[in-house]
């Protein structure tokens, strides 16, 4: 559950503002977009954890920008460590939040790396 209120399209600042589950354009080559997503926050004592979190991109491709309901159910084709100009120097912005366990995405850290039935929009 969110526990705080953000207004969307927002654009952080660092990743004081994120919480998992929230999204965000990927422009490609062709005109058309892809998806990424905050997967995990680093923990604060963590190196970068002020600028870097577990991230994915999504398997989704689509003529239009990610909404929550395009997204739904779908899974990751890749996760690692994000720099949040990764956000910033792409799309620019966070464009809403949709819980991970909506769609049964889980950190692949550690984890094995499972993940949600995938579609395209």
């Amino acid at each position: 559950m969110v526990s705080r209120r953000i207004a969307y399209p927002h654009v952080p600042k660092s990743t004081a503002s994120l919480i998992p589950g929230q999204f965000w354009v990927l422009p490609l080559t062709d005109g058309s977009f892809s998806c990424g997503r905050v997967i995990q926050l680093a923990p604060p004592e963590m190196m970068g954890a002020r600028v870097s979190f577990l991230g994915a991109v999504l398997d989704w491709v689509s003529t239009t920008p990610p909404t929550s309901e395009s997204i739904a159910g779908v899974g990751s084709v890749a996760q690692g460590r994000v720099h949040i100009k990764a956000i910033t120097d792409t799309g620019g912005e966070i464009l809403g939040h949709r819980p991970l366990e909506l769609d049964g995405i889980e950190p692949w850290l550690f984890r094995g790396g499972r993940t949600a039935r995938c579609r395209r929009g």
